[in-house]
């Protein structure tokens, strides 16, 4: 009786362990859902600091997506004071501005 309840923990064990592996946070690899691989990235407090001396305005919000080829990205949303939107495309690893739409 004690050999079965054993041999039925450690099945449980090893069917559910690696599965809470897979889904911990901070784990290696893509993203949830196949979004970006965290590991390298800048954090958004230091992207937007760079950012600072191109607006004029507010930043509406920020988002970490997996770009072309699977890059790291953040989307960059602002309300400049004249009501203008402006989008930025920054690169998330090193911070540099790829791209960006709207009013100037």
């Amino acid at each position: 009786m004690r050999k079965s309840l054993l041999a039925i923990i450690a099945s449980v064990l090893l069917t559910v362990l690696p599965v809470a592996a897979q889904q911990r946070p901070g784990a290696r690899g893509a993203g949830p859902q196949g979004g970006p691989q965290v590991d390298d990235v800048q954090p958004l407090n230091a992207v937007l600091q760079g950012l600072r001396g191109r607006i004029t305005g507010r930043i509406l919000d920020a988002n970490l997506s997996a770009g072309q080829g699977g890059r790291s990205i953040y989307i960059v949303r602002t309300l400049e004071r004249d009501g203008r939107e402006r989008v930025f495309t920054i690169d998330a690893r090193s911070g540099e501005v790829l791209g960006e739409r709207g009013g100037r």
